[in-house]
């Protein structure tokens, strides 16, 4: 009770004993017990509380949001909804509750305050590994709506919007060309970020040769830091995430070879790297 003593309980102290708790009822006590001492006050601490709860019971998290915003003086921010989002769509939440993730927005599309670009990319990030391709692209484009001709979009947000097309590796290549490439805003590491993607996609539908190409046609284009004429490692950890969301894993002994050459060119060479340890691959390095 550092109260008791005089000392005033901040945030970072709150934070840290709500994540010390080992269920939702011990988060909800201290909560509680905070609230009613009156040490916590305003949105942002309200936000904090919901994220912690929501790591044990998402749906009391959800309800709890739900009472908070009733109140007309409550005021809700995006940010709030952004920090519950977060939990719904964390990778052990999301197989359960990317539904209640898309009610969310909804929600904050009818009622307010309305989704930023954080709040849309980590639900269609959701709809990408939990939904097929088409009734993911149906939805990511109910939430999304029409994407403004003037507006650009950074580079996270066109990744997720890209991943949603799932197996579909030629709709979502169509997309960046007719729609998305004009718009995506952050330079070269934005246009990274977005081309990643496509390299997810890629894995998705088994196409190692698309990603390779969409990685050697990033790094041609925008130059990117690194080794000199060499494609980012980001692509092929892309690339083999879409290929873990596969049924079937198993490829083609010609797509065999486009993915150990995808694999071998963007990984740098360290004999640090302990990641190589035992690697048998061989690599022609240039001076």
């Amino acid at each position: 009770d550092e109260g008791g003593v005089g000392v005033g309980v901040d945030d970072f102290t709150m934070q840290t004993l709500m994540r010390s708790r080992n269920g939702a009822q011990g988060v909800r006590r201290i909560w509680r017990m905070a609230t009613d001492r009156g040490y916590l006050r305003g949105q942002a601490r309200f936000a904090s509380y919901v994220r912690e709860l929501g790591r044990f019971d998402a749906r009391a998290a959800l309800a709890e949001l739900r009472r908070y915003a009733e109140n007309p003086k409550a005021n809700v921010k995006t940010k709030t909804f952004n920090a519950l989002l977060s939990v719904l769509t964390s990778p052990e939440n999301k197989a359960r509750h990317t539904d209640d993730a898309v009610e969310l927005v909804r929600t904050m599309k009818a009622e307010g305050p309305s989704p930023d670009s954080v709040t849309l990319t980590e639900v269609m990030k959701a709809l990408a590994t939990t939904k097929a391709g088409a009734e993911a692209c149906a939805v990511r484009d109910e939430l999304v709506g029409p994407l403004e001709a003037r507006q650009s979009y950074d580079g996270r947000f066109v990744n997720a919007f890209l991943r949603c097309y799932g197996e579909d590796v030629s709709a979502a290549m169509s997309c960046w060309k007719s729609e998305l490439k004009t718009k995506t805003s952050g330079g070269a590491a934005g246009t990274a970020q977005a081309l990643a993607g496509l390299c997810y996609c890629a894995g998705r539908s088994a196409r190692p040769d698309v990603a390779l190409k969409v990685s050697y046609a990033a790094t041609k284009k925008n130059g990117q830091k690194g080794r000199a004429g060499k494609p980012d490692e980001a692509f092929a950890q892309a690339y083999f995430n879409g290929k873990r969301a596969r049924s079937d894993p198993h490829l083609s002994l010609t797509m065999k070879v486009f993915e150990n050459l995808l694999e071998v060119e963007t990984k740098s060479f360290s004999i640090d790297d302990k990641r190589a340890k035992g690697d048998r691959k061989i690599r022609i390095i240039w001076n």
